[in-house]
C-alpha cells in the first residue's frame, strides 16, 4: 500500500503474455516497486515456511539487481507497444488494412526504441529507480573464460572483443529482442 492507496499486481497467465506488460507498467509506477520489494522482504522475515522462504529469497535476490531493474525499464514499453497492437488484433472486428498499418507503425517504433540515444534514457531511469530502492547501479560483469592451452594459438588473439556489463545488456538483450520481435513481425504480417 502507497500512500494509502491499494495497488495490486495483474496475475500472470500462461496464455495470455499481455499481463506480463500490464504488471511491468505497474511495477514502474511511482512506489509500487518498492512496496512489492518490501513485501517480499517482509515474507522472508515472517515466513515459518521453508519453501516460501526460499522462494521470496531467490525473489528478492533478483529483483534487488540493477540488471533486474533496466530489463523492466527497457522491456514494459517494447511490451506495451506490442499489446496495444495485439489488442487490436485481436477484436472481433478489425480493418484489415489498418492492422497492417497499425504493424508497419509498430515495427517502426521499434526501430526508433533500438539506438543509443533510447538506451541511455533507459539506463537513467533504471538508475533513478535503482537509486529510490537503494541498489547498487553496477551492472556485473561476466567473468573472463580462459581459453584452454591445446586450443589457444599463440599467433592470434583469442580474447575477442570485451564489452562491460551495461553494453553486453544493450546488445544481448535489448538490442537482441529488438531485433527478433521486428523480425518476426516481418516475417509473420509484412511479407
Amino acid at each position: 500500500m502507497i500512500s494509502g492507496t491499494k495497488h495490486h499486481l495483474k496475475g500472470l497467465s500462461d496464455t495470455r503474455w499481455n499481463c506480463r506488460s500490464v504488471s511491468l507498467q505497474r511495477l514502474r509506477e511511482h512506489g509500487v516497486l518498492k512496496a512489492a520489494v518490501e513485501t517480499i522482504e517482509h515474507v522472508c522475515d515472517i515466513t515459518s515456511d521453508g519453501n516460501a522462504r526460499g522462494t521470496a529469497v531467490g525473489l528478492l535476490s533478483s529483483v534487488r539487481k540493477f540488471e533486474f531493474i533496466i530489463c523492466l525499464c527497457a522491456l514494459s514499453p517494447v511490451l506495451s507497444l506490442l499489446n496495444t497492437v495485439s489488442e487490436y488484433l485481436q477484436q472481433v472486428h478489425i480493418d484489415l488494412l489498418e492492422g497492417h498499418g497499425l504493424i508497419s507503425a509498430l515495427k517502426k517504433e521499434l526501430a526508433t526504441l533500438r539506438t543509443d540515444g533510447k538506451w541511455d534514457e533507459v539506463l537513467a531511469t533504471a538508475t533513478e529507480m535503482a537509486t529510490e530502492l537503494d541498489i547498487d547501479t553496477v551492472v556485473q560483469e561476466e567473468r573472463k573464460k580462459k581459453v584452454p592451452r591445446r586450443i589457444d594459438d599463440s599467433d592470434r588473439n583469442t580474447e575477442g572483443i570485451h564489452m562491460d556489463g551495461c553494453s553486453k545488456l544493450k546488445v544481448d538483450m535489448y538490442y537482441n529482442t529488438l531485433d527478433r520481435i521486428a523480425t518476426q513481425l516481418t516475417q509473420r504480417f509484412l511479407r
